[in-house]
């Protein structure tokens, strides 16, 4: 991070409000800002700087200000840079108060006390600053770059100018490239800088021109020297190990994490295929619950509609339209008169008819949920709004899955090999972590992004590899087989589909017929086709296979679909789009709602260096 100057004002009187005591402390200006850096190298060849500001502000008469603030930033390039051996002075050589805060990444230098103060007052702030002259990564040289002047102020300046005087050592090694930029960041333009001047003590002095420099204008410097003549801190050093060791571990654990993935997948897609000595069945399952076919068939949405449609083509209910009489189960499962003729909004009615034609446990415990009492005749109307109520239906849902590890269509299984990449990607977290913490504070932020990013991908699939899985049983995979065909036969062109249905339909009445599509009696094809209709709603295929219900009712010359009886006479010219709609109806009430570069050869700009930072009032 490049090093920042903040230069602000400490206000004096007392303001109506917070913005218009911002305003206020602003009416001043600078009428000289002189900086002297001299830099040497201590013990270890690295860089100091010893700085002296001599700050010449116009205070207003009135009592506005109380001193002034001067903030540097705690780190430069990765490397702690706070100015230490503070000290203030005033014109006459005489301490000045002032007082030293760590705030939000830089360290504030407060002057002043509670006395107000007018007119022109003189700040001498000395301090020193460590690591000041860096490797830009675009060159092969050491550079002293830094912001003299802050440009994020309000304030004029009427006189800005600066003195770099370089030891012996640092002389030596200048490289006779120099630069200076004043203005705004976004059009900043060069300035005069000096050649260095040799000293008799060996030193060399560079100066900068006096500049004015308006509000919103800073002043930056670049000089060069020869490569490696400064020891950079560890922190700017090469460390392939912290700087690069992070990402390669994050990388590998990643590897690992997928390899196991891709092993479960595989052997979930073995599983699926293996029937052992099962034999293959096509078409309709018989009996089978949507409940159960969601897990075992890879349903993505909820198979509460398919289900409700599967208990009405099997004949324990039916599905009627609103405001037809009959006893009603509220949500406490006793019954009530519904009002004759009620014209409520259009929402799904189930009729009881008879509990026994469900012989499944998952069946019954739907039927159980819409229907307590279980009294055939007793009428059902879905809410739109039943919390209560759908917390039930998806709890039963939930035991889908379950019901398929009981009655021997799946079981949990822990992937050897997998468990063991999981636990790879895992084990590696440990030193990934150790070496994001010990390299925390390098300039290295695509690989600290990089480490993490990778870390927490590692995790999640390291802990998926170890888990147990659920794969199919011999059982099962002939179910998921069964399910796959039939999904391929709704999506099929008509003719086909209906051609395939009738010929792999376990009750299939045709006597061996197999003969074009054309030549099945449309009468043949209803029972069949109602049987599909709960899987197709599973599936997501309702739309179409419900227009070509639809057809097949008409051609048949049937004017009544015996689990909703009011749909064909209904008056709808779309028998498609009204069951489209009461699938759509299921759904909605049953559903949960729910990421530094070289400038003393010129081409910099102000603001690119070290320092700088804003000033302004306070």
């Amino acid at each position: 991070m490049p090093a920042t100057l903040v230069l602000a004002l400490s206000p004096l009187m007392a303001a109506p409000a917070g913005a218009e005591e911002d305003s206020s402390t602003e009416n001043f200006s600078f009428e000289r800002w002189d900086a002297r850096y001299d830099l040497s190298l201590d013990s270890e060849d690295r860089a100091v700087a010893e700085v002296r500001e001599e700050i010449v502000a116009q205070f207003p008469e009135t009592d506005q200000n109380r001193g002034i603030v001067r903030a540097l930033p705690l780190e430069y390039e990765g490397a702690a840079a706070a100015p230490e051996d503070i000290t203030v002075t005033d014109a006459s050589g005489e301490p000045v108060p002032f007082d030293v805060e760590d705030e939000d990444g830089f360290r504030l230098i407060l002057t002043g006390d509670d006395a107000y103060v007018h007119g022109e007052q003189e700040y001498y702030l000395e301090y020193t600053l460590h690591d000041v002259i860096h490797s830009p990564d675009d060159a092969d040289i050491d550079e002293f770059s830094w912001d003299l002047i802050p440009s994020d102020r309000a304030q004029n300046i009427s006189s800005a100018s600066a003195e770099l005087v370089f030891s012996p050592t640092l002389a030596d090694a200048l490289t006779g490239e120099s630069a200076c930029y004043a203005g705004p960041p976004e059009d900043s333009g060069d300035c005069g800088i000096n050649d260095a001047n040799q000293q008799e003590d060996g030193s060399a002095e560079l100066t900068v021109d006096s500049v004015e420099l308006p509000g919103g204008s800073g002043l930056t410097v670049g000089v060069g020297l020869e490569p490696d003549t400064v020891t950079q801190p560890e922190q700017r050093q090469p460390n392939a190990l912290l700087d690069i060791g992070p990402a390669v571990i994050a990388t590998l654990a990643v590897a690992a994490g997928l390899l196991g993935g891709f092993l479960i997948l595989t052997q979930s897609r073995r599983r699926s295929r293996d029937l052992g000595t099962s034999t293959p069945e096509y078409g309709v399952p018989n009996g089978l619950s949507p409940l159960l076919a969601a897990p075992l068939g890879g349903a993505w949405r909820s198979p509460l509609p398919a289900e409700f449609v599967h208990l009405a083509v099997i004949g324990a209910l039916v599905i009627e339209d609103d405001g037809q009489d009959g006893p009603q189960a509220n949500d406490a499962g006793s019954e009530k008169p519904r009002k004759k003729g009620s014209k409520k909004s259009r929402q799904p009615v189930f009729r009881l008819v008879d509990p026994t034609a469900a012989p499944d446990s998952l069946d019954q415990r739907i039927l159980g949920a819409l229907f307590p009492g279980l009294e055939p005749g007793t009428l059902f109307t879905l809410p739109k709004e039943n919390l209560v109520l759908r917390k039930k239906l998806e709890a039963i849902v939930q035991e889908g899955p379950k019901a398929a590890l009981e009655r021997g269509y799946s079981e949990k299984v822990r992937h050897r090999q997998a468990a063991l990449c999981g636990g790879i990607a895992l084990l590696l977290l440990i030193p990934l972590a150790a070496l994001l913490v010990m390299g925390w504070d390098r300039p290295n932020t695509a690989t600290t992004i990089t480490a993490i990013t990778g870390g927490v991908l590692a995790a999640g699939l390291g802990i998926t590899a170890i888990l147990k899985h659920r794969v199919y049983l011999p059982a099962g995979a002939r179910i998921r087989q069964q399910l796959d065909q039939l999904r391929g036969i709704l999506m099929s062109p008509e003719g086909q589909r209906a051609e395939a249905l009738v010929h792999h339909d376990a009750a299939d009445s045709r006597s061996g017929d197999s003969g074009a599509a054309g030549r099945i009696p449309p009468a043949q094809l209803v029972p069949v086709f109602d049987r599909a209709t709960p899987y197709a709603i599973l599936f997501g295929a309702e739309k179409k296979w419900f227009s070509v219900l639809e057809v097949t009712y008409r051609e048949a010359g049937l004017d009544v679909v015996f689990w909703y009886p009011a749909l064909m006479r209904s008056g709808s010219s779309s028998v498609g789009g009204s069951l489209s709609s009461m699938v759509s109806s299921l759904s909605s009430a049953t559903s949960s709602s729910s990421s530094s570069g070289a400038g003393s050869g010129g081409g910099g700009s102000v603001g690119g260096g070290g320092g700088g930072g804003f000033a302004g009032g306070r």
